[in-house]
This record gives C-alpha cells, sequence and structure tokens, in this order.
C-alpha cells in the first residue's frame, strides 16, 4: 500500500519487520507478531487485522491490514520456521472505528430508553393496581377516624395506617417519576412533623426491647425537598440502625 499516504513514512522505512515492529502499541504487539508468524511459517495463508501504531510520538491511529502469506522457495530466504513472505495492504480506519464506538453509544441509549419506557408502562400498570388497594385502606381509615374520640390510643393507630397509606400513594407517584426520568417535585417539608411521623411508625414496628427516641431542635425545622425521598431518608437511617 501506499505508505507514504497513509503513515506517512516511506515504504523503504518499513520493509522490514524489524523497522515496523517498534511502532506498535505494546498492548498489541505481541498478537501481531504470533499473526506474523503464523503466516510466515506457512501455516496461514492471509488475515484481516485492526491494531494500533504510532510514529514519532504522534496521536495513535488504528490501521486495517489486509496481509497475505506469499510462499517463496529461494534458499537465502527458506528456513524451518520461514517459508513465506508477509504482503499486505493498509489503511487508516481511525475514524471509521471512531464513529463505530459513537453509533454502539447511541445504539446503548437508544436501548435503554427503550427499558426505560416499557419499566413505565409496567410502573404505570402497578400504580394503577396498588393505587386501588391503598383507596380501600386510606377510606376505611378515614371512616374509622370519625368514629373514634381525638387523642384516643385507637385513633392515633388508626391515625397513622392513614399516614402511611398516603405515604403508599406518593411512593407509587415516586416510582413514575423516576420510570420517567423526569425530576421530583420539591415543596418546603416540616421536618419535625416528619421525623416524628417517622418516629410513630416505627414504635409500632420495634420488638418490645427497642426503645426510639427523638431529640428535637427548638423553633421550626423547614426544608426545600421532596417529602417522600426524605420520609424514606429518615425511615432507612432509624432502620439501618
Amino acid at each position: 500500500g501506499d505508505t507514504m499516504a497513509v503513515l506517512g513514512r516511506p515504504v523503504s522505512d518499513l520493509s522490514r519487520v524489524d523497522d515496523w515492529m517498534p511502532y506498535i502499541h505494546d498492548e498489541d504487539r505481541d498478537w501481531v507478531m504470533a499473526k506474523y508468524a503464523e503466516m510466515s511459517s506457512g501455516v496461514l495463508a492471509s488475515a484481516n487485522l485492526d491494531y494500533r501504531a504510532r510514529f514519532d510520538g504522534g496521536e495513535w491511529m488504528s490501521l486495517g491490514v489486509s496481509a497475505y502469506a506469499v510462499p517463496v522457495k529461494e534458499r537465502w530466504f527458506s528456513t524451518k520456521s520461514r517459508k513465506a513472505r508477509v504482503i499486505g495492504f493498509m489503511k487508516n480506519v481511525t475514524e471509521k472505528q471512531r464513529l463505530e464506538e459513537e453509533k454502539r453509544v447511541l445504539e446503548e441509549q437508544l436501548r435503554h430508553s427503550e427499558k426505560m419506557e416499557a419499566i413505565g408502562g409496567l410502573a404505570g400498570g402497578i400504580a394503577h393496581d396498588f393505587n386501588n388497594i391503598l383507596g380501600a385502606i386510606l377510606g376505611y381509615a378515614e371512616m374509622a377516624q370519625t368514629e373514634l374520640p381525638p387523642g384516643s390510643d385507637v385513633r392515633r393507630y388508626v391515625d397513622t395506617i392513614a399516614s402511611a397509606g398516603e405515604r403508599g400513594k406518593a411512593l407509587v407517584s415516586q416510582i413514575l417519576t423516576f420510570s420517567r426520568v423526569n425530576r421530583a417535585e420539591v415543596h418546603p417539608v416540616d421536618m419535625k412533623a416528619l421525623v416524628e411521623e417517622v418516629m410513630s411508625v416505627l414504635r409500632g414496628s420495634m420488638p418490645g426491647n427497642v426503645r426510639v427516641t427523638e431529640v428535637m431542635t427548638d423553633g421550626p425545622l423547614f426544608v426545600l425537598g421532596n417529602g417522600t425521598h426524605l420520609y424514606q431518608l429518615v425511615m432507612n437511617l432509624a432502620g439501618n440502625a
């Protein structure tokens, strides 16, 4: 091939294997030499190779090489391990490989997008069924609240059930938000009320030998965030502890 056009070097500089190999990338040199040995020994008639090379400290380029073994009979050339000349044609395929990599990345992004779309459809179906279940829980909780005197233990239990049901509805919304890759809605959150709600749920679910206490700062404590995310954060921290 036209080595001057492809590599910027005349063929006379690269006609011998020993002239050529130092320019090949360290990670590619051994297997390229192994292919050369197979071809020069007559084991392999041809090969298509892609490997990296660099000249005079320049950028690494990807070379596409079509190599062929040409049998020879000259005694001065032939030995037991060397029965053929290896000739080849090469081209710079760096840009081609870059485009192929970009194509691979885009295809991966497309597959991910299709996967997320499928998850969104599945989440929508689950959310519909789950909301029906939550509707019954919240509906009966609200009916029980109207029948129970405020401040009683049973009323407090039912209030906790209703609050947990509302959290369930918010969780469904969060799942849908995630599947659609949208930003979660943020608003002022009363962290004192949120922590008290978490503590109420924890006290009802912890073993009898575990005591749950909270220490609150004086004055109001509001943050701008997503109530469901913050609730899960506090619940997970307490549960892990």
